[in-house]
């Protein structure tokens, strides 16, 4: 006895391979496998007949921590693309869009040479180009600015001395 609201379906099946059944074949929703492919189809909604599964030569999908993905049809696994429950990892990384701050990147796409970045913010990051020859990056205690150094005439050598106490 079928439920309320749902229609029993047909399944079909060939041993033919490459055959694929037309949409003439089945009524919307209905099922039909190919054994010798190994591919799953269905009419959607729409009256197109879709592929839904195929089987794959090896394991599918590649390693247990290798990243599913659909490759014309088939799943299939990369060991460029993994992941093991925690950590993700691809070994070429190339992003359409700027990594943002609060991602772990610069929010930045390009930079020049010798410039410094300083956080403005919560989620920015600023460029500072170098300032004058001979000035130095200080802090007051909240910002950073470019400045001459306070006591030191250029064309001398500064002697530091450290002590370290243990």
């Amino acid at each position: 006895m079928s439920q309320s609201g749902f229609t029993p379906i047909q399944l079909y099946r060939t041993a033919t391979p490459s055959a694929a059944p037309s949409a003439g074949n089945l009524a919307d929703g209905e099922l039909a496998i190919n054994t010798a492919d190994g591919k799953l189809f269905y009419k959607d909604s729409g009256g197109v007949v879709q592929t839904i599964a195929s089987k794959a030569t090896g394991t599918a999908g590649g390693s247990n921590t290798q990243v599913q993905f659909n490759s014309s049809g088939a799943l299939a696994g990369s060991a460029n693309l993994t992941f093991n429950g925690t950590t993700l990892t691809a070994n070429t990384l190339a992003l359409t869009n700027q990594l943002t701050v609060g991602n772990g990147g610069t929010g930045g796409t390009s930079f020049t040479a010798n410039n410094v970045l300083l956080g403005n913010g919560t989620s920015a990051f600023q460029v500072v180009a170098p300032g004058t020859n001979g000035n130095v990056l200080t802090s007051n205690g909240t910002t950073w600015t470019s400045a001459a150094p306070s006591g030191i005439t250029t064309g001398k050598s500064i002697a530091m001395a450290m002590i370290f106490g243990f």
